[in-house]
């Protein structure tokens, strides 16, 4: 017999004994190749199920809070008032102040873009434990900061090493604004101007504590520079009037004056400046990310969609041979 023959033969061995009888591009083919590997696919849909509780066992649970803010109301018995003196042009000024992304900025429109900068998070870091919780792994037994110890952080270190620059610097307020840029969601609530804002951690109490710290820390910002614009304007009419001889401007000098002081009065008035808590910071009683329900059943069948597509592999193998 001649070599050719010979390797015609082995190939032949090696290749299934029962290939299925319909192409497998068809409908019918597909639902046979399906039927056939019953077992494949079963067991795929096992492994992913699996998968799931490991990551389940792995991943630590969290709380999701949520609080709801709106802009300051102008009106009503819950409302504390217009702040500065509003003329002939009043209602539409209430309107402009209102929205966000208009072209003249409001209080509430520099309230949530401040929610996740730098000089909100250099407020909260003052406070004690905020960066220790939210950068546990870089906590030393002393209490302290050292680079965390995973293999992700030691691969950064090291490529950052190579490339020439510091690998790594203790948690600052830069890092905290990153991070609140990441973590906290601020979506709008229907069609209005409020928003909701929601973070999840570990430790639920912390949570609801970091949401109410960061609308603190954006409040007292607008709060201390409206003060500080105030302030300043009433320091240069005190000049006036000590300078200004006229009687007629004086009386005007005077009443601009008497205006300000209104303003810096409802400035220093314990009550919301630019944002009110529609709804506080709160969250469930369990921890619900991630959801072992949604986590369980997406891990069983795309560990049975990887078996189904193993068996029409197999299936187009034994269509076209090797």
């Amino acid at each position: 017999m001649r070599d050719g023959g010979l390797e015609e033969v082995a190939a032949a061995a090696l290749r299934p004994m029962t290939p299925p009888s319909e192409p497998a591009l068809t409908l019918r083919g597909l639902v046979l190749e399906t039927l056939r590997g019953w077992r494949l696919i079963s067991a795929g849909g096992l492994l992913g199920l699996l998968t799931a509780l490991v990551t389940l066992w792995l991943v630590t649970p969290r709380f999701t809070v949520e609080m709801v803010v709106g802009p300051t109301a102008r009106s009503g018995p819950a409302a504390m008032g217009p702040r500065v003196p509003v003329g002939a042009g009043g209602a539409s000024r209430t309107i402009v102040e209102h929205g966000i992304g208009d072209e003249a900025l409001s209080d509430y429109a520099r309230y949530a873009e401040l929610l996740t900068s730098v000089p909100v998070a250099e407020r909260i870091a003052r406070q004690p434990g905020i960066l220790h919780t939210l950068f546990e792994t870089s906590v030393a037994p002393d209490g302290g900061w050292r680079p965390p110890g995973d293999l992700f952080s030691r691969t950064k270190r090291l490529v950052l090493r190579l490339a020439g620059r510091d690998p790594w610097l203790p948690p600052d307020a830069h890092q905290l604004a990153l991070l609140l840029e990441e973590e906290l969601i601020v979506t709008p609530v229907g069609d209005g101007p409020m928003r909701r804002l929601r973070f999840r951690h570990a430790d639920r109490e912390f949570g609801r504590a970091l949401l109410a710290a960061v609308h603190a820390a954006a409040e007292g910002l607008l709060r201390d520079e409206a003060a500080r614009r105030t302030g300043a304007e009433i320091d240069y009419l005190l000049r006036r009037l000590q300078e200004e001889t006229s009687a007629e401007n004086r009386r005007a000098f005077g009443g601009l004056l008497a205006e300000q002081e209104r303003v810096r009065q409802m400035i220093a008035v314990a009550l919301p400046f630019a944002a009110d808590v529609i709804e506080p910071p709160s969250a469930p009683g369990l921890p619900d990310w991630p959801d072992p329900l949604v986590l369980l059943a997406v891990g069983t069948l795309a560990g049975g969609a990887i078996g189904m597509v193993a068996v029409y592999a197999r299936g187009a193998w034994w269509q076209t041979g090797p």
